[in-house]
């Protein structure tokens, strides 16, 4: 798993910012990480480490079976954020 997902890893991070390009991110404090471990654990703990006012998260839209098996890093994350959040579908 750890190998199949370092072959993968130069691909998404430049699709990320080839993301990120298309914002106007000037005048804001941001940042961009790209942490190993639980998603939902990750991105809390980032949340207090910063002291973040707005978080902003995709949503893949897994229902079903997918979503009772797999669960969402997206709910896990919005049942437990101590700040204001946006969510976007992918």
């Amino acid at each position: 798993m750890d190998e199949e997902n370092e072959d993968v890893s130069p691909k998404r991070k430049r699709k990320f910012n080839s993301f990120l390009e298309n914002f106007n991110l000037t005048d804001l404090n941001w940042r961009k990480e790209i942490q190993g471990g639980d998603p939902a654990t990750e991105i809390l703990v980032a949340i207090s480490r910063y002291k973040s006012d707005l978080l902003i998260m995709g949503t893949i839209g897994k229902s079903g079976l997918n979503r009772l098996i797999m669960g969402s890093v997206t709910e896990k994350v919005i049942r437990e954020v101590p700040c204001s959040f946006i969510t976007l579908k992918s």
